[in-house]
């Protein structure tokens, strides 16, 4: 089941994981700095089975390949 951001499950999931979800985050953001993708706005998705999905707010409209990019 995906979880998202700012709901009551997402709150108390947060208690139990194995990394929290600023330390994700911050990890995420990282990433992001360290490849220089500053043109992209990051965006975070859900939390699903022990993962958080971050990626990029696009136009799919001026996408290339017609498709959001997500990481």
């Amino acid at each position: 089941m995906k979880i998202y951001q700012k709901t009551k499950e997402f709150n108390e999931l947060q208690d139990s994981v194995r990394i929290s979800f600023s330390d994700a985050e911050k990890k995420f953001l990282t990433y992001h700095e360290k490849n220089k993708f500053n043109s992209l706005e990051p965006v975070f998705y859900y939390y699903f089975e022990d993962y958080y999905y971050f990626g990029y707010k696009t136009d799919a409209a001026k996408d290339k390949q017609n498709k959001s990019f997500f990481f």
